[in-house]
């Protein structure tokens, strides 16, 4: 039987994971064309797709560090342990 670590390891080769800016390690695995425009961001910075997907981990020990979502998020769950995810309101 493998250990945590040298899963980790393998799925970082097999799906191509490089490092997260914010922790962990992904890929991304879709894009769409289309742009939702500037203007309807209201400070969100430039045109984004309409929709991305990535794969994402944090290999035992890691941790994702705390930031603003600036889109909304979907997860799904493949493998591994159960995590803490926080999450903190506008108003603090």
């Amino acid at each position: 039987m493998q250990n945590n670590d040298a899963i980790a390891e393998e799925w970082k080769n097999s799906l191509g994971l490089i490092k997260h800016p914010e922790g962990g390690w992904f890929a991304e695995v879709y894009r769409s064309e289309g742009l939702i425009d500037k203007a309807l961001l209201k400070g969100h910075g430039d045109a984004r797709p309409f929709m991305t997907s990535i794969y994402f981990m944090l290999a035992p020990g890691e941790v994702s560090r705390l930031h603003r979502l600036k889109s909304d998020e979907i997860w799904y769950h493949h493998a591994g342990a159960s995590m803490v995810v926080h999450q903190i309101s506008e108003a603090g």
